[in-house]
């Protein structure tokens, strides 16, 4: 059952970064810096002996340095807290140690020894004292569990960030925003209150049912205890930042779209070009009425009948239906599924009216794969990561994030990325891999995840950027400048598209400007179905027969399916 709590409780997002250098001086004084709390270091002058109290307390100590480092810790024996490098004689080292090793088990780690010295004495002599440098790294966690990514979508202004604050925090919104303060990107965003981004949180459903949120759980605790892991995925609302909506919806492949309907405006443009966004990619849609508790009751029936009118009108085959008990919710999740239903449900982020009902439905909806192309027997066994973002991060490198589509990639796997503007693809290994911001061995398809790739040759700045895919060395990509598509035109300023005619294509992670070179039928007017062919404007990209795309510039939009490469 989910608890809404009026007092939320703080909870860090930036992590001191592991350190795997030694800090343990060669030569000269035999002191390091003072030991500081917040940091993935920790001082011990001995650990002999502990009794059961002592020894539970330090490994949920060892289990906070591994939190500071993001699954990594150094732990400095022989070591006072002020730095200084008393060590150890060999006995006191060896029994240390021990209590270390079995600290670091109970936690699900191990444990490398990253230098061995001798500070006191000199190495085999009677009295000698040592000091060991060891590094503690987190076990990932194979546990499997249901990953459903959920967009959220809706006009600005629609109370989306605070409703994604509200269901990953557990506590309710105090009617400005409060909520949201923790999810949004830039500043400009804390003061406008509109997001320009896309920013996910997650939260998750235990094997009980129970949520599990940051209101008693780190995110590590949530992908650990979750046997279904919902992803949200917050889009931008403003018609300024639809480009950014667009990608995000194409890019990240949400399983659902939830489709927020603000109680005082109603439906509006953006409502209704959202929705068309969702199904023109074949996303399921529920709708999300908030701001209830500032109508009345005779309004929402009004909203209701207007939502059902435009909707019916656009998609006769489709019905809208009001979810208001918890016991229809799992029939209305499958027939959403099944394209038949477009449940409603209403909720208010202040008082906390519909939260459970809206949680309920999280917690019945069914898993399902994302959209994608048929794939031959030869190309499941292939490795194809589409990027959505680069990051470069200080001691880590060059990071990649995306989902991976077909295959799996495991650490130190070595893999190619590109193509560049010469296509060209460049070889590195992965180095690490993280999922949920949680380190792991491999990342299997249909999982999203962070890929740390160390590259042979200098200079990933220079040609490292999002749209890109990563693929297994072995693989020997054909790249295309044009390729063509079976493409309909869903709207255009006036009666007809013609050749030259230029726009922003969306094909996953892939955002690029394109031109019409050609078409099959005699015009290409609204509602018409025809062979088009598009030509990348500038470099080369990878594109496969059987992809989706979303062609839209200004008022013009178009969905289609890429036939051949050319």
């Amino acid at each position: 059952m989910a608890v809404f709590r009026s007092q939320s409780r703080k909870r860090s997002h930036s992590r001191p970064k592991p350190s795997t250098i030694s800090r343990i001086p060669s030569s000269g004084e035999l002191r390091l810096p003072p030991e500081r709390e917040n940091d993935n270091v920790e001082y011990k002058s001995r650990l002999i002996n502990p009794h059961a109290k002592r020894l539970q307390h330090l490994c949920t100590q060892m289990k906070w340095r591994l939190q500071q480092g993001d699954g990594e810790a150094i732990y400095e024996i022989g070591v006072e807290d002020d730095g200084t490098m008393a060590g150890l004689e060999n006995d006191e080292m060896s029994e240390s140690m021990q209590t270390l090793c079995k600290m670091a088990q109970s936690v699900g780690a191990v444990l490398i020894v990253l230098q061995d010295q001798c500070v006191h004495g000199k190495p085999g002599e009677p009295g000698a004292r040592r000091v060991i440098e060891a590094l503690v790294r987190k076990l990932p966690d194979d546990q499997q569990f249901s990953d459903l990514r959920v967009a959220i979508l809706g006009n600005a202004a629609a109370g989306k960030s605070t409703l994604c604050g509200v269901l990953t925090q557990g506590v309710l919104d105090n009617g400005n925003g409060k909520c949201r303060l923790n999810l949004l990107r830039y500043m400009h965003e804390v003061r406008t209150g509109k997001t320009s981004s896309v920013n996910l949180d997650a939260f998750g459903f235990d094997k009980s049912g129970s949520v599990l949120n940051y209101s008693e759980n780190s995110l590590e605790e949530i992908v650990k205890q979750s046997t279904k892991l919902i992803t949200l995925i917050d889009l931008a609302g403003d018609k300024k930042y639809l480009k950014t909506t667009i990608y995000g919806v194409s890019g990240y492949t949400p399983h659902y779209c939830a489709l927020l309907v603000n109680a005082r405006v109603g439906w509006s443009t953006m409502s209704q070009e959202h929705f068309e966004l969702a199904k023109a990619f074949n996303i399921p849609v529920f709708i999300v009425v908030t701001k209830v508790d500032l109508i009345s009751e005779g309004r929402i029936q009004k909203i209701f009948q207007q939502i059902q009118a435009v909707v019916t009108r656009a998609h006769p085959n489709l019905t809208v239906e009001m979810v208001t008990e918890e016991d229809m919710v799992e029939s209305y999740a499958n027939d959403m599924i099944n394209d038949q239903v477009v449940p409603i449900v209403c909720i208010s982020s202040v008082t906390g009216a519909g939260l459970q009902t809206l949680t309920t439905f999280f917690r019945k909806l069914p898993a399902r794969s994302s959209r994608h192309r048929q794939v031959s027997e030869s190309e499941t066994r292939s490795t194809l990561f589409h990027v959505d973002e680069v990051f470069r991060v200080s001691e880590v490198g060059w990071v990649v994030y995306g989902l991976l589509a077909e295959g799996n990639v495991k650490e130190n796997d070595w893999v190619q990325v590109g193509p560049d503007l010469n296509n060209q693809f460049h070889f590195g290994q992965v180095k690490s891999l993280r999922r949920n911001k949680q380190p792991v061995w491999t990342v299997n398809a249909g999982e999203t995840a962070s890929l740390a790739v160390s590259f042979e040759d200098s200079g990933p700045e220079n040609w490292l950027r999002k749209g890109m895919v990563v693929m297994n060395p072995e693989a020997t990509p054909r790249c295309c400048r044009r390729f063509v598509a079976r493409f309909c035109l869903l709207s255009h300023a006036v009666e007809e598209l013609c050749v030259g005619f230029q726009g922003t294509v969306y094909i996953r992670s892939l955002r690029r400007t394109v031109t019409i070179v050609d078409f099959s039928a005699e015009s290409l007017k609204c509602g018409v179905t025809s062979d088009v062919t598009f030509e990348f404007y500038g470099g080369p990209s990878y594109v496969r027969p059987g992809e989706q795309i979303f062609f839209r510039e200004r008022n013009t939009k178009g969905v289609g399916q890429v036939l051949s490469i050319v």
